[in-house]
């Protein structure tokens, strides 16, 4: 019985260690467009197993996570540069500028340019 319950506690870990392992992939990754069909297959995981596992374990589709990784690293350029916002967009993987400034909005809450001129403001400059 103690092998059991041991096998069974293994195997109900080892989609989360899956799930764990493709979220390290796509966080040292955000630009990259991942196959999370293949991904999840990689894990021996069918594709829908997969985003249900992934929303239990993150709370969001694999596809929005990326997507608000992609959006901290523009919060990240926007801030610490002056690269234009659509060369910003591009940057992040966001084809379409106004995709990009409609999804920042969405998680930030405002626009790029508004939120540019609201942080660059706040760091300190050397000199």
């Amino acid at each position: 019985l103690l092998l059991e319950s041991l096998l069974a506690a293994k195997a109900g870990s080892a989609p989360q260690n899956g799930i764990a392992r493709i979220r390290a992939l796509i966080e040292a990754d955000c630009l990259r467009e991942h196959d999370f069909s293949a991904l999840a297959q990689a894990e021996g995981l069918s594709f829908p197993h997969f985003r249900r596992l992934w929303r239990q374990a993150v709370g969001q589709p694999p596809e929005r996570f990326r997507s608000g990784l992609r959006i901290a690293l523009a919060c990240r350029l926007l801030v610490e540069g002056a690269t234009p916002v659509a060369e910003i967009a591009r940057a992040t993987g966001f084809p379409d500028p106004l995709h990009f400034a409609r999804r920042f909005r969405q998680l930030v809450g405002e626009p790029p340019s508004t939120y540019r001129e609201r942080y660059r403001l706040a760091l300190p400059t050397g000199g």
